[in-house]
């Protein structure tokens, strides 16, 4: 998970600086984006497939919850303001925030 936490951290990078309204991504940046994208999903999908990672994740040091929380508002940003440059499938994105609000529901912490 820390490998996928660096990389979106990194790759994130690239969106900083660009207005909130009618803001597009510089073509020489969209695969930075996209990896960042990627790694998001990936955190995503390590806690909602890796039943060890589910049982694990009301143990964890609240930093990991915090690299779980960026990467899902880094989901819903994207979601948001380019998805249509970056192709993105709202409706996986969907899948993946509603099942990771109700694991999050689901466990004791």
């Amino acid at each position: 998970m820390h490998y996928h936490w660096a990389k979106l951290y990194l790759q994130s990078y690239v969106l900083r600086g660009l207005p909130d309204t009618g803001a597009v991504i510089p073509e020489h940046f969209l695969e930075n984006a996209s990896a960042a994208v990627q790694a998001a999903i990936a955190i995503i999908n390590l806690l909602l497939d890796d039943k060890d990672a589910q049982l694990a994740i009301g143990y964890v040091p609240h930093h990991i919850h915090g690299m779980v929380a960026f990467a899902a508002m880094f989901l819903l940003k994207i979601a948001t303001k380019y998805s249509e440059q970056l192709f993105v499938d709202l409706f996986r994105f969907q899948q993946l925030i509603g099942g990771l609000a109700h694991h999050f529901k689901a466990i004791d912490v």
